[in-house]
């Protein structure tokens, strides 16, 4: 229940311009993270958006790249 309440409580975006592969490849790159955790992490540069994961490697990248975390 309290999962629920977290999840309805977040204003999820759409992401309807979706960056280059060379793009995420170079992102991905430059932060150590994959290609699939990059396009979450391009998503929030992109869109000035506030990152959510506990993912630790994609966690370190948001904070390298100046992105706020959800916590």
């Amino acid at each position: 229940a309290t999962a629920v309440r977290l999840i309805e409580g977040l204003d999820p975006v759409e992401d309807d311009a979706p960056p280059a592969l060379g793009w995420l490849l170079a992102l991905a790159g430059r932060h150590g993270i994959t290609p699939y955790d990059a396009s979450y992490l391009s998503i929030a540069l992109r869109r000035g958006i506030p990152l959510a994961s506990l993912d630790r490697g994609l966690r370190g990248a948001a904070t390298a790249a100046g992105v706020a975390l959800v916590h």
